[in-house]
């Protein structure tokens, strides 16, 4: 019983002291990282005694040279590198960087095959006594680069017009022995000097627009989710032969916005033994450059006949609306509006007073008519022609005297809008006059049949 006591009072005194023991750690291997991109290995040292700031040597046991030492970078000692590691060391692709005094990362910036084998994390004692574990080691596997990714058609750079439909298709693929997953990103840079908030507050020229992740779930850009969430922004994959997957990203209407230089990203990742994601390569590739052009550039509204027309009460009053510069290539919903302001009071005179609508035309050919409902019965707006709409009043009456404008709004690139979608832009022709008199009173110019007014118009 008495041997019992004493040995557990020993066992319980060490684990005691070693609560304090050194303990340096790596992550669990193996590791598989693809040749010509960088290697990170953290290594992180705890429970030691000394200054908060400790010294790291990375040791490499190269399986090309039967597990030979080799010093590979040291916090401490300019000369710790073996000889195929001091041009490396001296030109910065290989270093340690440091994330706090305990915690460092060794960094390979380009892997080489003989970069194969079994890295050691050693740290040089500070503690009084020593205990504990002073070095840990992980087997880091390089593998080949076999990512792949190309594109079918570039952007020429010649301007598009606002609300076009544009289409980018990237191919990808992967040929590894290993469980990897790939990862394609659609993104555009800024042509121009202004710079993007991302969520993080950090500023860049660069915007992800939408990805096929590790897990191949579709995740837009923080900058695009309404319009992925709108139908606006799709990606789609789809598969090919040897291998390689078809991704198409396709968008709706093009806006202002759109102008810029377009990229397709492909990336690999592993999972690691820790359970972690990691990306071991990464290629990106410039498709072209979009221009959109603007639809306020070439939009124009054009109401007849112009200025000033006097008509008899009872002729009827034909009033045109013509949309030019509108791109032919491009469909877009229009919502056509009549507007009048002004009427003739009890002493003839022309008043001002709050624009009201007369009629409209929505996208999709429904007219209806403001809060004259009569009017209805007594009118008509009809679509003549491609971007030609008339208002007809059948009988013109005194109140039907004011001031007429057609109001046009586009719908760039959406021919049957929603409800809730946004209007791209929306134009106003100038005013004609109206005025409408009784029989015998003054006018410069008067015309008392349909067929005089046909003519006018």
């Amino acid at each position: 019983m008495a041997s019992m006591k004493t040995a557990l009072f020993v066992f319980l005194h060490w684990v005691l002291q070693c609560a304090v023991c050194r303990d340096v750690s790596v992550p669990p291997g193996t590791l598989y990282r693809v040749a010509g991109f960088p290697l990170s290995l953290p290594c992180a040292v705890s429970g030691f005694e000394g200054p908060r700031t400790q010294d790291f040597e990375w040791l490499l046991y190269r399986d090309d040279a039967g597990g030979k030492q080799m010093g590979v970078v040291s916090t401490r000692d300019k000369g710790f590198p073996y000889a195929p590691f001091q041009p490396r060391v001296k030109n910065g692709e290989v270093r340690v960087e440091r994330d706090s005094g305990d915690k460092v990362r060794l960094v390979i910036q380009r892997l080489r095959a003989e970069d194969q084998g079994k890295y050691e994390c050693y740290t040089p004692s500070t503690d009084i006594a020593y205990q504990g574990n002073y070095s840990a080691s992980v087997p880091v596997k390089v593998i080949p680069d076999t990512l792949q990714v190309s594109y079918t058609r570039s952007l020429t750079g010649q301007p598009v017009p606002e609300g076009a439909e544009l289409t980018l298709i990237c191919s990808g693929g992967i040929q590894s022995e290993q469980l990897t997953q790939l990862s394609i990103t659609f993104g555009k840079r800024n042509n121009g000097e202004g710079l993007w908030a991302d969520g993080g507050g950090e500023v860049s020229n660069i915007r992800e627009i939408i990805s096929i992740d590790k897990l191949l779930g579709v995740v837009p850009g923080r900058m695009y989710k309404k319009r992925y969430d709108d139908g606006e922004i799709t990606l789609e994959k789809r598969n090919k032969e040897g291998g390689l997957g078809e991704y198409v990203m396709k968008m709706r209407a093009v806006q202002p916005d759109d102008t810029g230089s377009y990229f397709c990203e492909s990336m690999q990742w592993i999972r690691d033994p820790d359970r972690s994601w990691q990306k071991i390569a990464q290629r990106r590739l410039d498709i072209g450059n979009l221009t959109v052009q603007q639809l306020a550039e070439s939009l124009s509204i054009s109401s007849s006949p112009r200025g000033e027309v006097t008509l008899q009460v009872g002729a009827p009053l034909i009033l045109t609306c013509e949309v030019l510069g509108l791109p032919a290539e491009v469909n877009s919903g229009l919502l056509v509006q009549w507007m009048k302001r002004g009427s003739v009071s009890s002493d003839g005179a022309m008043s001002g007073g709050v624009e009201v609508e007369v009629a409209r035309m929505s996208p999709d050919g429904v007219v209806s008519w403001g809060d004259d409902l009569s009017r209805a019965s007594g009118g008509s707006m009809e679509k003549v022609a491609g971007g030609r709409y008339t208002l007809k009043l059948f009988s013109g009456q005194p109140l039907d005297s004011g001031v007429y404008r057609c109001v046009v709004s586009v719908y760039a690139g959406r021919a049957n809008p929603d409800p809730s979608t946004p209007v791209t832009l929306t134009q106003r022709s100038e005013g004609v006059t109206v005025n409408l008199k009784s029989k015998g009173e003054s006018a410069a110019c008067i015309f008392s049949d349909t067929r005089a007014s046909s003519e006018h118009f």
